[in-house]
């Protein structure tokens, strides 16, 4: 999923780009993909970890569920180069499979929250980024860590300020809540926001 999720990217920053520089249009109205947002966003994740506490078979992990959260945030625009920041929410359940039957209860990833910035291209009504964020995240068992979050997104203005949109990030935790537990997480999520 990694790595088709990393081809997706490329192919979407890749295309907005080419579409622009074929299509002879003027660089992005700074009417658009300018000022504050609000979006929803729902999808699908998988969780990996790599736990030195356990031997052979439970040292990796894996799990997949849905997500969903709202974001908002504020971008500029000069001449379609496209700086923001951003912050929200998500709901996250996603549950180490097969946790249960060794320990005789389950162990899920539950809330995130994140604040970061964004970085792209804006032609006419197509805008890609690149997305950089700090992470908080816990779980239903008493373990919260922070943690680094890296992405891509591409959003498409449909009318009035009205976008939709879709985007993939990688999160990373390292010795999470000082275990000697890596966690990895991939996202992809689609999103409809508003443009203030």
């Amino acid at each position: 999923m990694k790595k088709l999720a990393y081809v997706f990217g490329a192919m979407a920053l890749a295309a907005a780009t080419h579409a622009h520089a074929e299509s002879g249009l003027p660089p992005a109205d700074p009417s658009l993909w300018r000022g504050a947002y609000v979006e929803l966003e729902g999808g699908g994740g998988h969780i990996q970890d790599y736990d030195m506490r356990f031997p052979v078979p439970y040292q990796r992990t894996s799990g997949n569920n849905y997500v969903y959260g709202v974001s908002l945030g504020y971008l500029m625009n000069l001449n379609g180069l496209v700086a923001g920041v951003s912050g929200g929410y998500r709901y996250q359940p996603l549950e180490f499979e097969g946790i249960d039957k060794l320990l005789g209860y389950k162990i899920q990833a539950e809330e995130l929250l994140h604040a970061g910035l964004r970085l792209g291209y804006a032609a006419g009504p197509v805008l890609a980024t690149v997305n950089a964020n700090l992470l908080y995240a816990n779980s239903n068992i008493p373990m919260e860590d922070y943690g680094v979050g890296l992405g891509v997104s591409i959003d498409y203005m449909i009318t009035n300020g009205l976008y939709a949109g879709i985007s993939y990030d990688h999160q990373f935790y390292r010795e999470f809540a000082g275990a000697p537990l890596d966690i990895d997480v991939d996202s992809v999520v689609f999103r409809l926001g508003y443009l203030f």
